[in-house]
This record gives C-alpha cells, sequence and structure tokens, in this order.
C-alpha cells in the first residue's frame, strides 16, 4: 500500500465516503508533513517519515485518547529530537489527549504535561515534569529524573549539619528533630559549585571531565572514592588530578531517609513524605 492508503485505512474500515477519505488524508499528512509523500510506499521512507505515516494513521480517525507506546525507541538521536517536538506540536495541534510510554526520561520531561512515574508495577508519584524535578517524593524518583543524573552521598545530621566523617562532608542544614539520624542527601549537578577554600567547603578531586561544548561536567571524586558531578562553564584551569572546593545551597539538597523516602523542609524541621 502506498502512504496514502496507509493512512486511509481506518477510514475505509469504517465505509466512509471517498470524498471524506481523501481530505481527511489530505488534511492530516498536511499537519504531520508528509503531504509530499503520500503516492509513495513506506518501505522507500527514512525511520523518521515512517513514524510520521504512523502517527497520521493514528489520528486521522480522530481517536478520544492516543496510546504512543515507545514511538521513538528506533530512531537515531537526531531524528529523536526532532520527532519529539513534532508529536509535541500535533498533539497540541489536534487537542487529542495522549499517553505516551517511555523509559526515556528525556522524552517525558520535554514531551508531557503531566508524568506519571512507576516502579515495580506500581505509580510512585504524578506531577508536572517540573515540579517532580525539583520535588520528587523518594529516591528513585530523583535519580530517575536528571541528565546528568543526581549524586548520592550517605551520612548521619548532627546538630543541623550533615556529616560524612569519610568523605570529610559537612552541610550546614536546618534538620530540627533529625538530630543523630542516618540520612541521604542528594545533590543535583548543577547547584553543585566550585568554590575558593573556605570554612564552609568541601574538598574533591577531579577524576573525569566531560566536554559539551558551551559547559563541562566534572567528576568529583571523594575521599572514600564516592563520587559527585558538576556542570561548570567551560574551564581552562582545571585538570583530571586536581583539588577542588565545592558547596551548595542548603535549599538545593534533597533529603532521604534509609528506606529511599524524601523527607521534606518547612521553614525549621524537615518532615517525611506523606
Amino acid at each position: 500500500m502506498t502512504v496514502e492508503e496507509n493512512i486511509a485505512f481506518p477510514l475505509m474500515i469504517r465505509k466512509e465516503s471517498k470524498a471524506e477519505i481523501k481530505q481527511k488524508v489530505a488534511d492530516i499528512a498536511k499537519l504531520v508533513r508528509i503531504d509530499n509523500l503520500l503516492h509513495r510506499k513506506p518501505a522507500e521512507l527514512s525511520g523518521g517519515q515512517q513514524q510520521r505515516v504512523s502517527l497520521a494513521r493514528a489520528i486521522v480517525r480522530k481517536p478520544d485518547v492516543l496510546l504512543l507506546d515507545e514511538p521513538l525507541a528506533n530512531l537515531d538521536a537526531k531524528l529523536r529530537l526532532e520527532m519529539r517536538s513534532e508529536i509535541r506540536r500535533i498533539q497540541q495541534e489536534t487537542g487529542i489527549t495522549a499517553v505516551l510510554v517511555t523509559h526515556d526520561q528525556v522524552e517525558a520531561m520535554s514531551m508531557c504535561d503531566r508524568i506519571a512515574i512507576m516502579n515495580g508495577g506500581r505509580i510512585v508519584q504524578v506531577d508536572t515534569p517540573t515540579a517532580m524535578y525539583h520535588n520528587p517524593v523518594n529516591e528513585f524518583v530523583a535519580g530517575f529524573l536528571g541528565n546528568p543524573p543526581i549524586s548520592f552521598v550517605e551520612g548521619e545530621i548532627q546538630r543541623d549539619t550533615f556529616i560524612n566523617g569519610v568523605d570529610g562532608i559537612q552541610l550546614t542544614l536546618e534538620a530540627g528533630h533529625l538530630d543523630s539520624e542516618y540520612v541521604k542527601v542528594g545533590l543535583r549537578p548543577e547547584h553543585v559549585i566550585l568554590t575558593e577554600e573556605t570554612g564552609d567547603t568541601n574538598c574533591a578531586t577531579v577524576c573525569f571531565i566531560e566536554n559539551q561544548g558551551r559547559e563541562n561536567l566534572y567528576d568529583l571524586r571523594l575521599a572514600d572514592g564516592n563520587v559527585i558531578r558538576t556542570i561548570q562553564p567551560v574551564r581552562d584551569d582545571l585538570r583530571l588530578g586536581d583539588t577542588v572546593h565545592w558547596s551548595i545551597d542548603a535549599s538545593h539538597i534533597l533529603l532521604f531517609n534509609q528506606n529511599g523516602e524524601r523527607l521534606y523542609a518547612s521553614s525549621t524541621t524537615f518532615r517525611k513524605a506523606g
């Protein structure tokens, strides 16, 4: 079958008139930008074009809900980027409610109005991408969202200070009733700051540098071998093996208990999620 016949097939099953089918196929092909490919065979098309044909065939019926199950899994990186924005555009223009199933957190963050994250077959959090990124309910969600991923460090809270004695880390917190409790802190790369040595900074060794063009990703090895990440503007003065000092604003620290549950901050204390 040609592209036109593929898109028209669901309408033919409904026994719609030829005139209606022709018009609907033309409209939907223009929407997904394949109106110049209608007389070609799908096998002659690129991966991205084939994906557009599949999308056109699905939405030409005007379904109440559109299920997209890993729609970009077999595309290369460039096509995935292109189709993410295209699928989002088409969904917004048609107004069809779409459910996207994906293991790719970048797809979820960039394409969805709301995200439901599942773990072990159960939904653990439903929220907007931004809210979920900044306020994950547990360690699993925090680790799933974010590229580069979040770093975790275990330690103990003593008198409003997070302490990891092995790595020599001390982070000032308002932790209230959590004194003497073992916790895990989550540090997002964009919040870890390289700074001059002061009494409030921590020490680490640069063990990996990834040049990303306008910025660099630095892996910092702590005393016991744990690694945390930071994203910084490109710096020509940093080399592998250099000792650096880092800090983080307490408002950006994510706290989790030993079961991976989030501990939320109020004005003076932290409370458990839920």
